[in-house]
């Protein structure tokens, strides 16, 4: 399994050879019952240094970007906002676990066994991607019923079905993640029919 997890990273490692920051997106699907609550999570508050947006400039951000491409008279409601560093959030609300510096350095380590090349950039990239995941955003998920011609994400086959409405699915929440630094959504995904419940802050 780790050896798997090794080889998922550095194949990470090069589609990113430049070492860019990725804008990611988050597609996820699941069945129109379920309900992922974090309710009952408390989670410290994160003082925000001068000259960055409040969480309700990023509530506005998040529904302004909602209700676009909405074409049925939908009204998107119910915003949920927390705000964290990227690699703790990501983490927790997405159960995306992110490499630590430790598992970096080792995957570094490992690279020749697999005949590929340490990066000369290598020390650089750990920098920025730890910067990278320490940087506070606000996470701000929104009640939304989207019709398929209302977002790129699709139902693959394989996938339960879902809630229906004049037979067609519609997705329930939409997701973004801003940058509390500079108001600009970094991320975003639609979440399939699955619900979020964020937790306490």
């Amino acid at each position: 399994m780790k050896k798997k997890y090794i080889i998922l990273i550095l194949a990470t490692l090069i589609v990113v050879s430049s070492f860019g920051i990725v804008m990611k997106t988050h597609p996820k699907i699941s069945r129109s019952s379920e309900v992922v609550d974090m309710s009952s999570i408390k989670l410290p508050a994160y003082p925000l240094p001068k000259g960055y947006i409040t969480k309700q400039q990023a509530i506005n951000i998040a529904m302004g970007a909602a209700k676009s491409n909405l074409h049925h008279g939908q009204v998107p409601k119910n915003p949920q906002c927390v705000l964290l560093p990227r690699g703790i959030g990501e983490e927790l609300l997405y159960r995306n676990p992110q490499p630590s510096m430790d598992e970096l350095d080792e995957i570094k380590k490992e690279m020749p066994k697999y005949g590929l090349k340490i990066p000369p950039d290598y020390e650089e990239y750990k920098k920025r991607y730890g910067e990278y995941q320490e940087r506070l955003l606000y996470f701000v998920i929104i009640d939304v019923n989207r019709y398929p011609d209302e977002t790129w994400i699709r139902i693959p086959p394989f996938s339960p079905p879902p809630k229906l409405i004049d037979g067609k699915w519609l997705t329930t929440q939409d997701t973004y993640e801003i940058d509390a630094a500079t108001g600009e959504i970094v991320g975003h995904g639609y979440y399939g029919t699955v619900k979020h419940i964020y937790p306490r802050q």
